[in-house]
């Protein structure tokens, strides 16, 4: 229970089937109700811009709970996954936290994403070679997941024999990773399968570099390990991280692009006329639709809320999808806007576990748009995309286009 005021806020219930289409009507109305609301048992989620921001960065707010702590459980319980759900960065705090994310942060300097940036441009323009011809394809299944499955691959130094063993469980072990709900016996088996499978071959990667060195995150991670920076352990479970918390920004977006297309919006006529506003637009995409809707947080302390304090051990999500749509913040915020000059939104988090990866998934989004607009002098829905039903990621199954080419 929390203290404060007695009348409680509003119920938001994630797994509501409009909920799932659509979220953004139910977030206004809970915005107009105030800036908190009550999700499952012990769990209360943030809706507005102003408290969002603030929270991001707050010393109340923690990834974990000290050992022992009634909730210490992980909700896989204590077999692979729910070892790999208390081991990967986004779960972390304090030393660990810091320690694994110096080795990432290393290779995603701004040289090293100035580098990879060239790489996608490339790849992305090769992928859409093969529909030169005006043919049909899928946004998403053609162009946006094997885009950021090479550029992943790159990253962390896989072959591409290794990206067709990694990358399709690896998206599905991420996908059910909900807090919303207790997973059943079926789903943490399938959870620990594919978690053994990718800690092995992973594993086996990690002990190649320690005797043949290359410029990747592989032989980052096993010179961290070497030199007793990290446990073998957190660098196995985080470069399993890796393979799908790379994949869900940068999809997500490219697949929201169908948002801009004339069947919609009719924005991307104003990208073809000024390649110039591609950065805009990326980040309009990222405020518009948030790839990921909340980030979790617990509370470690009493934490006031709006008219409420919230007691200690309390899951906080903080709805970074409803705060980049709150009229106090943005003029007009259900209109697409690729011209729009104030794009302060929250969709990469913020404080010590912002995402690492955003200037990254920035370039690659930037390039893959920049492909599209290059190859095609017109670009528009062949068939209605099919959304992947889900309470946190605003991904799509499949965008079917039809461009011409110039």
């Amino acid at each position: 229970m929390s203290g404060g005021a007695s009348r409680l806020p509003p119920k938001f219930d994630a797994l509501d089937p409009e909920v799932l289409r659509d979220p953004y009507p139910r977030y206004r109305e809970l915005r107009d109700a105030g800036p908190l609301c009550r999700g499952a048992p012990g769990t209360w989620m943030v809706t507005r811009y102003a408290e969002v921001q603030a929270l991001l960065t707050h010393p109340a707010l923690t990834n974990s709970l000290p050992r022992g702590a009634a909730r210490d459980l992980p909700l896989f319980g204590t077999g692979p996954a729910g070892e790999l759900s208390g081991r990967m960065m986004s779960a972390l705090d304090g030393a660990d936290h810091d320690s694994v994310r110096r080795v990432v942060r290393n290779r995603i300097s701004p040289a090293a994403v100035a580098t990879l940036r060239g790489f996608a441009a490339e790849a992305a323009a090769r992928l859409l070679q093969p529909h030169a011809d005006g043919t049909p394809f899928d946004l998403v299944g053609d162009f946006a997941y094997p885009l950021q499955a090479e550029v992943v691959a790159r990253l962390i130094g896989l072959s591409g024999e290794d990206r067709t063993l990694v990358w399709p469980p690896a998206l599905r072990l991420g996908r059910t990773f909900i807090p919303y709900r207790i997973p059943t016996a079926d789903q943490v088996g399938k959870a620990d399968e594919i978690t053994t499978a990718l800690r092995s071959l992973l594993g086996e990667r990690l002990a190649e570099r320690t005797t043949a060195p290359r410029e990747d995150l592989l032989t980052d991670f096993a010179r961290a390990v070497a030199e007793g920076r990290i446990s073998r352990e957190l660098a196995v479970d985080n470069l399993v991280f890796l393979c799908f918390a790379g994949f869900e920004t940068t999809m997500n977006v490219l697949g929201s692009v169908n948002e801009l297309l004339p069947s919609r919006s009719g924005q991307w006529r104003l990208l073809t006329g000024d390649r110039g506003l591609i950065p805009s637009a990326v980040d309009e995409l990222l405020r518009f639709d948030a790839p990921a809707q909340y980030t979790i947080r617990l509370t470690s302390a009493p934490l006031p809320v709006g008219d409420r304090v919230l007691r200690p051990g309390r899951m906080v999500l903080l709805m970074m999808g409803s705060a980049n749509r709150d009229e106090r913040r943005f003029a007009d915020p259900d209109r697409l806007d690729v011209r729009r000059e104030d794009l302060r939104h929250v969709a990469f988090g913020g404080g010590p576990h912002h995402c690492i990866g955003r200037a990254l998934g920035r370039a690659v989004c930037e390039e893959a748009i920049g492909a599209l607009v290059t190859r095609f002098g017109e670009l528009d829905l062949a068939a209605e995309p099919v959304r992947a039903l889900h309470p946190n990621f605003r991904a799509h199954e499949s965008v079917p286009v039809l461009g011409r080419p110039r």
